[in-house]
């Protein structure tokens, strides 16, 4: 018999039965966010999470203003 540890478990539990559980994640996280430098951040956990690539960070995740180019606010609700 496999004794299996609690993380494993969980995370069999969440691909098989819960699938698009790591999207809602990253949706509450970025909703959560308040502020331009917070949903940065947020975005850049939620892009480092997917595994894009560098050069998708090239674009501009603010305006001179400090807040939030729409580009960036379309970029994160597409998935």
């Amino acid at each position: 018999m496999r004794v299996v540890d609690d993380d494993a478990y969980v995370e069999a539990i969440e691909h098989d039965y819960f699938p698009d559980i790591s999207k809602l994640r990253d949706r509450l996280e970025w909703i959560q966010a308040r502020g331009p430098i917070q949903i940065r951040d947020a975005q850049l956990k939620i892009i480092e999470r997917r595994g894009k690539k560098a050069n998708h960070l090239a674009k501009p995740l603010e305006k001179e203003d400090g807040n939030v180019t729409e580009d960036a606010k379309r970029d994160m609700m597409d998935y």
